[in-house]
């Protein structure tokens, strides 16, 4: 993926450990075909309001992760991106975590409507969604200065300190 070249410029980091947080944040787009493939499960009655509850996630997780990965790239191979590269991370991770919340107001929604509990087959695959998610912002963070008040809502900041601890001591520095 990476050329030798393109990662002298972040001496801190070696081509393999590059290479595998590339890979983290393309996992959005194999959770992505997860969360399509619930539509054909035997699990699920009514394929249409199935599709009409995760395709909007389904949408935004491939958009998002296109910017994400290419500003990785251009991160990787040009640091002097990284101011412009900044706020574009940081709309397409806010991009999916709106998403996922949006995504749980539809399933709530359906539920009602439907009068069973409030799960669906896709929340599986939604909360390793989010926790993917966390693995990605920690990534990002780590490769620059992110506002994750722009990104995330505060519990979900809380979540990140609770769930990745190695984190945890950095967020405190940078306030959160």
């Amino acid at each position: 993926m990476f050329t030798k070249s393109a990662i002298e410029p972040m001496p801190s980091k070696s081509h393999e450990e590059l290479e595998k947080e590339y890979h983290e944040v393309t996992v959005l787009f194999d959770i992505s075909e997860e969360l399509a493939s619930t539509v054909e499960s035997q699990f699920v009655s009514n394929a249409d309001q199935q599709i009409s509850i995760v395709e909007p996630l389904i949408d935004s997780i491939g958009d998002a992760t296109d910017a994400l990965t290419e500003e990785f790239i251009n991160v990787v191979e040009k640091p002097a991106k990284k101011k412009n590269a900044k706020s574009r991370i940081e709309m397409a991770l806010r991009k999916i975590f709106m998403a996922m919340d949006e995504y749980r107001e539809r399933v709530q929604k359906a539920g009602k409507r439907l009068q069973n509990n409030l799960w669906n087959i896709a929340d599986p695959i939604v909360e390793k969604l989010q926790k993917q998610m966390e693995r990605v912002v920690v990534i990002f963070l780590n490769m620059l200065d992110l506002s994750l008040e722009r990104v995330m809502h505060k519990h979900q900041i809380e979540d990140l300190k609770r769930n990745e601890r190695q984190v945890a001591d950095r967020l405190m520095q940078l306030g959160y």
